[in-house]
């Protein structure tokens, strides 16, 4: 049943990209120079620090920058999981310039509510998105040179895998996708054919700092 009410939600995910005119997993990065974030936060009046992600709450997102400046952003309402209930998982980019962060929302199979959406923040607006088509996301990271993100997703329930994606910033292009319960040891391509997949043999490096979801 669950698995069904998640393929639901990416058929209309997918319905929603191509009416758009918009690719399903991402919006394309600008490379415009943007100012440096000097600190952020999503603690809310009602929030207490998350253990681990201490700038994660229900928002406002609010971010000052290096020269003195603020800008401030809230929760959205998305066309699929309706009403987003906080920010989760913030993190900053090396170069200081972009702000990542999930977007979770209590239209779950699970009772906690889950993170549909990686967003990337820019210069005053979001310039990249990651959505999968199935399930959520578990957890992400940048690269250590700022051009790529790693991704884990998985579903909420039943789940003790997940897969794992290589995403290049600059194009919006998924690079490499790691699938370790493939049952030929070969990840499947990425959504629309681009990028070239990686085997089980040949496990990224990167994969073993997301946490390991059988524990």
């Amino acid at each position: 049943m669950w698995q069904h009410k998640v393929a639901m939600k990416a058929a209309k995910l997918a319905f929603l990209s191509l009416l758009l005119g918009l690719p399903g997993a991402a919006l394309a990065q600008t490379t415009a120079a943007a100012p440096v974030i000097a600190s952020f936060s999503a603690v809310g009046p009602g929030d207490s620090p998350a253990p681990g992600d201490p700038a994660a709450g229900a928002g406002p997102m609010n971010i000052t920058f290096s020269d003195g400046t603020s800008a401030a952003f809230g929760l959205e309402t998305d066309a699929v999981y309706g009403d987003q209930v906080g920010f989760l998982d913030v993190q900053l980019s090396p170069d200081k310039t972009t702000l990542g962060y999930l977007e979770s929302f209590d239209d779950c199979i699970q009772p906690s509510p889950c993170a549909m959406e990686l967003s990337l923040w820019r210069g005053g607006k979001v310039v990249y998105r990651f959505r999968p088509q199935v399930g959520m996301v578990w957890g992400w990271q940048f690269s250590p040179d700022g051009r790529a993100i790693y991704v884990q997703t998985g579903y909420p329930q039943n789940d003790t895998v997940g897969v794992y994606h290589e995403i290049l910033l600059g194009s919006g292009r998924e690079a490499a996708t790691y699938d370790p319960d493939n049952e030929d040891g070969q990840a499947p391509p990425p959504a629309g054919g681009a990028g070239k997949p990686a085997s089980a043999a040949a496990k990224p490096d990167w994969v073993a700092n997301f946490r390991d979801p059988t524990q």
